[in-house]
């Protein structure tokens, strides 16, 4: 198979002339690894398993996903019910990662026509003969993963010889890895059990910590610009909504008394929530956003032209990656011509958008409620808000969102819809 690494091309090969049935050593296009693979490999395995022959447009892949055991499992079950309907036979590329590997691994090294390797590593004679690849197929009758209640007995080595379901019930048998000593008391579920707990206890507390340090700068700030009214307008937003509305007052108390609060079911208890505490609140950010409305609108225009700019660089990424792969297709010299360092075998999409995705993300989460702080700080320097408009902070990051959202979603649509 052609392989795939940044050296330069020794065969003098170019991409006009590209033949697949005698590629040059290195093939770094996707479009060309695949026409390599097509042409040496998944014709021949479509034959053998009497399929039509592989096109462009009828390549098929089954990809596991990762999960630990627990996604090993799941990709057991899946492979065997697509054996049992003579599915599996039908995909040509097998893809895994992590959990998903053991079981694709697995399948993997059952299907390998690699012989026994034994005498490479050891001079030892080794009595145990792998089993024979052909006596192991894709179709319900010869493949182990089909049929795995059984129980084969072991006999001596020179007496018997370990088949592919074998293996199978090894591990079927001792897969138990986990938690191999069973029992309450047992160290192997001590040990998993506090460290499920000791996971799940630590980043709680780190997010709660996080969260609690970001509240508290706000409340703090917002404290220090209304000079120490907005906790206690935070905490009884009835007095100020009262006072905009005599005719129609909310209770500042209306959890009280308890043994009356007590009877209420939780939808009535929640409905008074709503009408007594969080809807003075709205009111109040309603309020301060009406006595801002340039402002709310400066930030929702901010939104829509930061949504037209990712809309505008997006559509030349694939330009870039196209301008990178005519690069990289003509590398000769490693002195002259330029090949893309893509860690961690990324494509060149990845790696060309990720650093555009990056920034745009930071905008999208950040720069709103930074450019909020700051301008709300800077009025409450020059003695601009008044009354309760400091509540407008509360608004300008979702308008801000509002713009980005209606500018990317809505553009995107009515681009696919014309």
């Amino acid at each position: 198979m052609a392989k795939k690494s940044p050296p330069a091309d020794p065969s003098g090969h170019s991409a006009e002339d590209f033949n697949p049935l005698d590629p040059p050593e290195y093939v770094e296009r996707t479009h060309q690894v695949l026409a390599v693979e097509r042409e040496q490999y998944l014709k021949q395995r479509r034959k053998e398993n009497r399929l039509p022959p592989p096109s462009d447009d009828d390549l098929a892949g089954l990809c596991i996903s990762g999960g630990g055991v627990r996604s090993a499992t799941l990709g057991l079950g899946l492979l065997q019910a697509f054996i049992k309907k003579g599915l599996l036979k039908k995909f040509d590329y097998l893809s895994t990662v992590s959990g998903g590997g053991y079981i694709g691994s697995c399948l993997s090294s059952l299907l390998s026509k690699e012989p026994n390797n034994a005498e490479k590593y050891s001079d030892e004679p080794n009595p145990n003969e792998r089993f024979d690849h052909t006596e192991v197929g894709l179709d319900s009758k010869d493949s182990p993963f089909v049929g795995l209640r059984y129980d084969y007995e072991y006999r001596t080595l020179d007496k018997t010889r370990l088949s592919a379901k074998h293996q199978l019930l090894h591990l079927r048998r001792y897969g138990e890895y986990l938690t191999p000593r069973k029992g309450i008391l047992a160290w192997d579920v001590s040990r998993a059990v506090g460290a499920l707990f000791t996971g799940v206890f630590i980043h709680t507390l780190l997010f709660l910590l996080i969260l609690g340090t970001v509240v508290l700068l706000h409340h703090v700030l917002f404290a220090g610009m209304s000079d120490g009214d907005f906790i206690y307008t935070l905490q009884k937003p009835q007095d100020a909504y009262n006072l905009d509305h005599p005719e129609g007052p909310v209770r500042s108390e209306y959890y009280l008394p308890k043994a009356e609060w007590e009877k209420k079911s939780a939808m009535q208890q929640l409905s008074d929530w709503y009408a007594n505490q969080l809807r003075p609140q709205f009111y109040l950010i309603k309020k301060a956003s009406l006595n801002m409305t340039g402002l709310l609108g400066l930030f929702f225009g901010a939104g829509l032209i930061l949504g037209l700019l990712f809309i505008f660089y997006a559509r030349r990424l694939p330009e870039k990656v196209a301008a990178r792969e005519q690069e990289e297709a003509r590398y000769r010299d490693p002195e002259k011509d330029r090949m893309y360092v893509r860690p961690g075998g990324d494509d060149l999409m990845r790696h060309v958008s990720w650093p555009f995705v990056r920034r745009f993300t930071l905008a999208a989460y950040v720069l709103g409620p930074l450019a909020s702080y700051a301008i709300m700080i800077t009025m409450a320097c020059t003695g601009k808000p008044s009354d309760h408009d400091y509540f407008a902070m509360l608004a300008l990051p979702f308008c801000y969102s509002a713009g980005l959202f209606l500018s990317v979603h809505l553009l995107t649509a009515l681009y696919f819809v014309n």
